[in-house]
């Protein structure tokens, strides 16, 4: 690898020596400049793109050239030249394209022959996705980025105007020049040569999209019309044909069935005969971005199409947040490593076809490539060093004069803080890094990053506030040594101090992970910790403080647990996980030391709703638990030494039995058996459809004295906003209203479609939030059957508010609101 880069630096070095600018402009017959058309020099495969008034230039030493130019919906155009010993200018007219369609006959259900194109390109994606073995290519990438407004409550603030006007309005800009060694099926090896960017320090950008691959189920983030099930979501419409150095190429229009983010929008242009892309102009949008991006792609190898120029433009407006941003890049390869072509696919095959038919072995028959990849890059101790003679040389289009006065301010700021003056600036800017790391939290790691700390969020300092204890007030580290690669050591102690209740409260947990490939986790913990009741699915304990501390609603009742656990996980074959725990716990309630909320409301008793709740007398427990999980032919990737699980089209069942064992001591009271039975699953189906449902079912046998915690809980809440999905657990009971010690069975079903009610209304067909349909239902041992029906709205998982009713069997319970939240996310938690 490294010989290959130093001869890459040397020759370029020895290039630029001797090279002159080949540069021009680009117009149409109006003279009119055309903005990011892509030139292909055939001699060097490289590519090269015109910036936003159709300007050009790149060095080149002296020889004999063909360029050919070409823009979307205009005629390409090829030349050739005789670069001199000075610079060579060249102006190129190209003219509009006009768009030819084949003859077809119409008649009553005919479809449009674009549907032929697109399932011979569909088919022959699989090969083009995986033609490519391995390529190294040079690549110049430039970026741009410019705020444009900020939400009118923060310009109430001085301080926000104040530092708002140092970026407002301003351009930034950032450039780079990369050698990219690619090797398949998806290890890349890119070394920084050159960097350069007039953004702030304290704003870290990745330039994103630096090679893209256009055969992928996703492409940018969306479903690609390439996708296998593609007719399911698009439509597609033959809008011209027309030849291009003796090819015939297909431009097909990209039509999404339902106005929908995760969908593309735009052109694709398809070479007959290969069914390979030679060019792609399309949209995304979602989030508050919108963007359009063009990719050039021309034949670097017979039949091997290759993106040369990338460009995008994209505008922001998030919340009151606007801006807008550019980007570019610029290709040339230098070697490139195919598989031999196969014999051309018939016109009535419609079945895949892949490159590589004989495969690289696996270690697994469920494992499957990385969708990532490894990626390592390496910078150049020389790549922020680079004079302005240098950029010139190497820069695919010239500058613009904004953008020059962007690098002049920032040297220029540079150049203030390194003057003896300068200090007082770099005390506010390490002050400010302290701040930010107290708020935000950072973490710390050695050079090889085998070990590291990290330090907490504010949220951790003060993670929470009870009647009971009153504020928690401490911290919560996390460290961690990488022992092998396939074994990783982790320590996460905590210490806080309870305000009310005047005493410490802790824990530690230290996890040795090994065998990834077999999810190997070994555990030991314990401490001394206020634990709710209901701790396997009881409400979130962020949320519970806000409810207590505003409304005096304190839903979560808690217990003083002093613990040890040791826990371990294994698959003994893939899919199949075992775990076991043996636990030993002592016990005892606790009362409120804070009697009122903040706003002099009376506190609820620290005592859980349950016709079957006792008061617990101190005692002790010994426990284990035991658990197998399976998922028939689950398929798996490995990601950073880690085993990753794909979605999976079976259910996942699990079996559960825990075990008090009677001891001796007057402490021991409980003892009892438990054995429980699940399954779940996501299944989707049609359009952006998705149905989950679970099952479960339990009892206990052989039951002595058991205890309040120890009874099975629910998920379940009065509270207005949860953190809990919508896909489990009951809205309308309180926390602990169905916890029981008996036996009982439990079913939920959840149907989330992007289009059920509210989002035919014209004014919401855009809106990308989705609607669902809810049914939970319970029945346990010596009650009435309790069933919840409800209707949400929200962004999948992320946030919703649902309207539920309750039914007692079959008489009418309750109804109420519910909102789901990942406040806990928000916060850092």
């Amino acid at each position: 690898m490294k010989k290959y880069i130093c001869f890459f630096l040397l020759s370029l070095i020895t290039i630029l020596s001797f090279a002159q600018n080949f540069k021009g402009t680009v117009t149409d017959d109006s003279g009119n400049p055309v903005p990011y058309a892509a030139l292909y020099l055939r001699e060097t495969k490289s590519g090269l793109t015109t910036d936003e008034h159709g300007h050009f230039q790149t060095k080149l030493p002296m020889g004999q050239y063909t360029c050919e130019v070409s823009s979307l919906g205009y005629k390409s155009q090829s030349f050739s030249f005789q670069m001199p010993e000075r610079d060579y200018e060249k102006n190129i007219i190209l003219a509009e394209r006009t768009y030819t369609l084949p003859e077809v006959s119409i008649t009553k259900g005919n479809e449009d022959p674009a549907y032929a194109v697109m399932r011979r390109a569909i088919a022959r994606a699989p090969y083009h996705r995986t033609q490519v073995k391995g390529y190294r290519a040079g690549t110049y990438l430039k970026g741009t980025g410019k705020g444009t407004s900020i939400p009118a409550v923060l310009k109430l603030s001085k301080e926000v105007r104040k530092d708002a006007k140092e970026w407002l309005g301003k351009l930034f800009v950032l450039e780079e020049q990369q050698v990219v060694n690619f090797t398949a099926p998806n290890v890349w090896n890119n070394r920084v040569i050159a960097h350069k960017n007039s953004f702030p320090e304290e704003i870290q950008v990745d330039m994103g999209i630096t090679m893209v691959n256009l055969y992928t189920p996703e492409l940018f983030g969306k479903i690609s019309p390439l996708n296998k099930k593609a007719f399911s979501y698009y439509r597609f419409r033959l809008d011209g044909c027309f030849v291009e150095a003796g090819q015939m190429i297909n431009k097909i229009r990209i039509i999404p069935r339902k106005e929908d983010n995760r969908l593309l929008e735009g052109d694709l242009f398809i070479v007959e005969d290969l069914w390979c892309i030679s060019a792609a102009d399309v949209s995304v949008r979602g989030g508050g971005l919108k963007a359009q991006i063009k990719v050039t792609c021309k034949e670097v190898q017979p039949s091997v199409f290759l993106p040369v120029s990338t460009t995008m433009s994209s505008f922001i407006d998030i919340m009151g947040f606007k801006a807008e941003a550019s980007y570019l890049a610029a290709v040339h390869y230098t070697e490139v490593k195919t598989d031999i072509q196969p014999q051309e696919t018939k016109k009535e095959e419609t079945a895949e076809v892949t490159a590589n038919s004989a495969a690289q072995p696996k270690k697994h028959k469920y494992e499957r490539p990385a969708r990532i990849g490894r990626k390592d890059t390496q910078v150049d101790s020389l790549a922020d060093k680079r004079d302005s003679l240098y950029w010139t040389a190497v820069r695919s289009v010239p500058l613009r004069l904004e953008e020059v006065q962007s690098y002049q301010y920032k040297e220029k700021i540079v150049l203030k803080d390194s003057l003896p003056g300068g200090n007082k600036a770099n005390q506010k800017k390490g002050l400010a890094q302290v701040l930010n790391t107290i708020m935000w939290g950072k973490t710390f790691s050695t050079s090889n990053k085998n070990a590291w700390l990290t330090l907490p969020n504010l949220t951790s300092y003060i993670p929470e506030y009870n009647f009971v204890d009153g504020f928690w007030l401490g911290a919560k580290l996390k460290t961690g040594v990488k022992l092998s690669q396939a074994s990783t050591l982790r320590f996460v102690p905590s210490f806080y101090y309870t305000t009310a209740r005047k005493n410490w409260v802790g824990q530690g947990e230290l996890t040795l992970d090994y065998a990834p490939r077999n999810r190997g986790r070994l555990s030991l913990s314990g401490g001394v910790v206020s634990a709710d009741y209901n701790s396997e699915s009881g409400e979130s304990r962020f949320i519970n403080a806000m409810s207590s501390s505003l409304f005096g609603h304190n839903h979560l009742k808690l217990y003083e647990n002093t613990f040890f656990t040791v826990n371990h996980a294994i698959e003994p074959f893939n899919g199949l996980l075992f775990s076991s725990s043996l636990s030993w716990q002592r016990r005892k309630m606790l009362d409120n030391h804070i009697r009122h909320s903040w706003f002099k409301r009376d506190a609820e008793p620290n005592l859980p709703e349950n016709d079957a709740f006792r008061s617990m007398p101190d005692n002790d427990i010994l426990k284990a638990s035991f658990e197998l999980e399976y998922t028939p032919a689950h398929y798996y990737h490995m990601s950073k030494g880690k085993k990753v699980y794909e979605d999976s089209p079976y259910p996942t069942f699990a079996l559960k039995y825990d075990r008090a064992f009677p001891m001796d001591g007057s402490r021991y009271i409980t003892s009892y058996h438990l054995m429980q039975f699940s399954a779940k699953q996501d299944i989707e189906f049609g359009m952006f459809n998705r149905l989950h449902w679970s099952v479960s079912a339990g009892t206990f046998w052989n039951v002595k004295n058991l205890q309040f915690p120890d009874f099975k809980h629910f998920a379940s809440t009065r509270i207005l906003v949860t953190e809990r999905f919508f896909d489990t657990g009951f809205s309308l009971l309180d926390n602990y209203a169905l916890s029981t010690n008996t036996r009982w069975a439990q079913a939920n079903v959840s149907w989330y479609t992007p289009y059920l009610l509210l989002k035919h209304l014209p004014f919401l067909s855009r809106k990308s939030f989705d609607e669902a349909l809810h049914l939970r239902s319970i029945v346990i041992y010596g009650q009435r059957p309790y069933t919840e029906l409800g209707y949400s709205i929200g962004f999948s998982d992320m946030a919703r508010i649902g309207v539920f009713v309750g039914f007692d069997c079959l008489k009418y319970h309750s109804a109420g609101v519910s909102i789901s939240l990942p406040l806990s996310l928000i916060v850092g938690e």
